[in-house]
């Protein structure tokens, strides 16, 4: 019984080192692919505030430009 024991320990060994190293494979490859999902999504999130900020940019400049020239036409300016 008692070497029945001995055997299973140092069998028991091999496995659990195995299992080990599969695992931390695995995390390294799930982290990966975290690193790369985040990534894409930084990528994503960049081009959208560009964009988003363009858009402002763009609305605000048309803005300014028509309330400048709704001033020009209509109200006159007192020196």
């Amino acid at each position: 019984m008692r070497s029945h024991i001995q055997v299973g320990g140092s069998s028991m060994l091999t496995p659990s080192l195995t299992l080990g190293c599969f695992t931390m494979e695995v995390a390294m490859k799930q982290r990966a692919s975290i690193a790369a999902v985040g990534l894409h999504t930084v990528k994503r999130l960049t081009t959208h505030m560009k964009h988003t900020r363009e858009c402002v940019h763009t609305v605000h400049t048309s803005s300014r430009s028509k309330v400048e020239s709704f001033f020009q036409e209509n109200v006159v300016m007192q020196d």
